[in-house]
């Protein structure tokens, strides 16, 4: 949850919509499981020729497992589009994208939870920067260190870079930390610091802290 926790999307969970074109979306929900799946009409937004249209289809299988030392939840995503994209390759070639993530966070006793995702991409579709994300993190409550309503994580996350041709990311690093504090029943206060690193093909590899704070407030 960006609002709360960590604010880099690279660490939020999320069902990935290209869009908010015209689409279909169908839900089923049980009581430990669920299928979300979609399929949307949509449009490229960098194309040299003004965009192309395109079909988007999603699913997420999701569980919730009861272990002894916790709860936990589970999610496979996968996603597919038409063949509608040039080949980065071989621009005479169409190709369109594939992808397939999963995630787990799982409690582990009282106050203290764990996070790992990974996701993979085809490496022939013109539109991604990255192929691959590997993450993960934890978070405790502060109860453990005698401060019973702070709430801290820390998180990192490997993108492996697409393409081979200068300019191109060959990989991206992140890692981020945020604190959270309630001020009362209706607010809380959080300050979050990340780090983020490319390594880009010969060229100049940029870096950045940013440090932040939030205050929330709920009606």
């Amino acid at each position: 949850d960006e609002i709360t926790q960590f604010m880099n999307e690279v660490f939020v969970t999320r069902f990935f919509l290209p869009s908010y074109d015209t689409g279909i979306a169908i839900q089923t929900k049980g009581e430990k499981w669920h299928v979300d799946m979609t399929w949307m009409r949509t449009q490229t937004d960098s194309n040299k020729n003004g965009g192309v249209d395109y079909d988007f289809f999603g699913i997420d299988l999701g569980y919730i497992a009861e272990l002894p030392f916790g709860e936990g939840h589970y999610h496979l995503v996968g996603l597919t589009t038409s063949n509608d994209f040039e080949d980065r390759n071989k621009a005479d070639r169409h190709a369109s994208i594939h992808g397939l993530s999963l995630s787990m966070d799982q409690t582990i006793g009282d106050g203290f939870a764990i996070f790992m995702r990974t996701g993979w991409s085809n490496e022939d579709a013109s539109e991604l920067v990255h192929d691959a994300l590997y993450s993960g993190g934890f978070q405790v409550d502060g109860h453990r260190f005698s401060v019973p309503k702070l709430v801290a994580g820390v998180g990192y996350a490997y993108l492996d870079g697409a393409g081979s041709q200068p300019g191109d990311i060959r990989h991206t690093r992140v890692f981020e930390t945020y604190a959270r504090y309630p001020l009362t029943q209706f607010s809380d206060i959080s300050a979050d610091v990340q780090w983020l690193s490319d390594e880009v093909r010969d060229a100049q590899n940029p870096q950045l802290w940013a440090i932040g704070a939030r205050l929330n407030l709920y009606f």
